[in-house]
C-alpha cells in the first residue's frame, strides 16, 4: 500500500479529555508487570497501571522486595555450591594421587554425589523465581 494514499486520522477529536502516554519496558520489567497484572485480577492493564501510579499499590513493593531477597539467596546458594564443588575436586584429586581410595569406595562416592546432584536440582526447581 502506498503511504501517500493513507488517510491520516486526527485522534485529538476522539481523545479530547485523554492523553496517550507511551511507556517502554525492558523484558524483566514487562515480566514483573505481567505477573502483577495477572495477580491483581484487574480487567484492564491501563486501569491496573493507573492504580499503581496514583494509589501506590503496595503489592509491587512487596513483590520487588521478595524478588530481591530470593535473588540474593539464590546467588548465595550458587556461591556455596561452587565452593563445595571446588572442595570435592580437591579432595578427589588428592585421594586419586595417593591411591587412598579403592573401587568400592569410589562407587559409593559417585552414588553419594549423584544423590546430592538430584537434591540440588530438586531445590532449584522449588526455588525458581516466579
Amino acid at each position: 500500500m502506498d503511504k501517500k494514499n493513507i488517510k491520516k486520522v486526527d485522534w485529538s477529536k476522539y481523545n479530547k479529555n485523554n492523553k496517550i502516554v507511551p511507556l517502554k519496558f525492558n523484558q524483566d520489567e514487562l515480566a514483573v508487570l505481567d505477573k502483577l497484572y495477572v495477580k491483581s485480577n484487574e480487567e484492564y492493564l491501563g486501569t491496573f497501571i493507573k492504580k499503581c501510579i496514583f494509589f501506590g499499590d503496595n503489592d509491587y513493593k512487596e513483590f520487588e522486595k521478595k524478588h530481591i531477597e530470593l535473588e540474593q539467596s539464590y546467588k548465595t546458594y550458587i556461591d556455596n555450591l561452587r565452593r563445595i564443588g571446588v572442595n570435592i575436586n580437591q579432595i578427589s584429586m588428592k585421594l586419586n594421587h595417593i591411591n587412598f581410595i579403592n573401587d568400592e569406595e569410589k562407587e559409593l562416592l559417585f552414588q553419594s554425589l549423584e544423590e546430592l546432584k538430584k537434591e540440588i536440582f530438586d531445590y532449584r526447581k522449588r526455588s525458581k523465581l516466579q
